[in-house]
């Protein structure tokens, strides 16, 4: 028996990269058909038969996408840039799964470009994208604005925002007011404040909230000086500050990881969280509900800020005339287990 299967007519050059015009013609369909079916906007309004062809014909003719011909073409890349920190800290790698699902929702692609110690290389400031999203790092924003004459749209988010750009800011000090009086309202009269020691600035809002809140009660401050942003290293600063100083009856920690280090520092020094030591972090990483007594901690408003920050850049990318979009959040605080008896 014979097949009936026919072979499709090699309309492309030899060695020649297919085009999306190659598999509409290869098909006798539009090429905004194609477009829609391999790019997955407005999908939608293709029949299920048709798409289906496409995909089979795209993959039979070994098709991929040729980014750099469609940027030649439309002057847009598709892609939205994001810079952030550390990628192995679980509050960036929060940011940057939510950051990259709006932005795969609103039909562009993310680059992820890891900022290390605030600086990016020269390279990176040539971004090949159509808008930037900056976490964090007001000095980075300050930088590209300064090196790029003409910037692309760019929004920075997170605790530490410039107001030369677009902006979504979260605002920690009304929060952090609230979890240093929710330490005093459960009782608590030694309260200290722990911290890498490179964040001990001046105006660092959850020091200087703990500082305010414990002038107006009446109370000394205390700070536990870590020398590194680490969990471990946070576990034996604590532990050998314990040891020297006897240890306080709460502590208010820069953010999650440290809050996690020193609960392992009392669980060393035989301490009760919270009968013996009251704790609250910051953050809201997804661990700190999981620890045997779970952490209370100041929940930051990452979805909320990653979906604003990619409404602004859009807008930006779309109108770049636009008067300057800001907006700010306030984290909530979630008292848990480990701040309450």
């Amino acid at each position: 028996m014979k097949s009936t299967t026919q072979s499709l007519p090699d309309i492309t050059a030899p060695n020649q990269r297919p085009t999306l015009r190659d598999v509409a013609r290869r098909l006798n369909v539009s090429h905004t058909t194609v477009s829609r079916v391999l790019s997955g906007q407005g999908a939608d309004l293709i029949s299920a038969e048709t798409r289906a062809r496409v995909i089979e014909t795209a993959r039979a003719m070994r098709y991929r996408p040729n980014r750099a011909a469609r940027t030649l073409a439309t002057g847009k890349t598709g892609l939205l840039s994001l810079w952030i920190g550390d990628l192995f800290r679980p509050y960036y790698a929060r940011t940057m799964q939510h950051a990259s699902r709006e932005i795969e929702g609103s039909g562009y692609e993310t680059v992820v470009f890891h900022v290390r110690n605030g600086k990016v290389s020269p390279g990176t400031l040539f971004t090949a994208a159509d808008g930037l999203l900056v976490h964090d790092w007001s000095s980075v924003v300050e930088a590209y604005l300064d090196f790029e004459p003409h910037p692309l749209p760019l929004v920075n988010m997170g605790v530490i925002c410039t107001k030369r750009a677009d902006y979504v800011e979260i605002d920690l000090y009304p929060g952090a007011v609230s979890a240093v009086q929710h330490l005093i309202d459960c009782g608590r009269k030694r309260i200290a404040f722990v911290s890498y020691q490179e964040n001990l600035l001046p105006g660092e809002a959850r020091l200087r909230a703990y500082e305010d809140v414990m002038a107006q009660a009446g109370l000394p401050t205390e700070i536990i000086g870590v020398k590194f942003n680490s969990r471990p290293q946070c576990r034996e600063d604590v532990r050998a500050y314990v040891s020297e100083r006897g240890c306080p009856d709460a502590l208010f920690c820069l953010s999650d990881d440290m809050a996690i280090g020193a609960y392992r520092a009392l669980h060393d020094a035989g301490l009760r969280v919270p009968e013996d030591v009251a704790i609250v972090g910051c953050d809201g990483i997804e661990e700190a509900e999981y620890l045997d007594t779970p952490l209370s901690t100041l929940s930051l408003p990452i979805p909320e800020m990653c979906r604003i920050a990619i409404e602004f850049v859009r807008r930006r990318i779309e109108d770049p005339t636009l008067p300057q979009q800001g907006a700010i959040l306030q984290p909530t605080l979630l008292r848990r287990g480990s701040s309450q008896s």
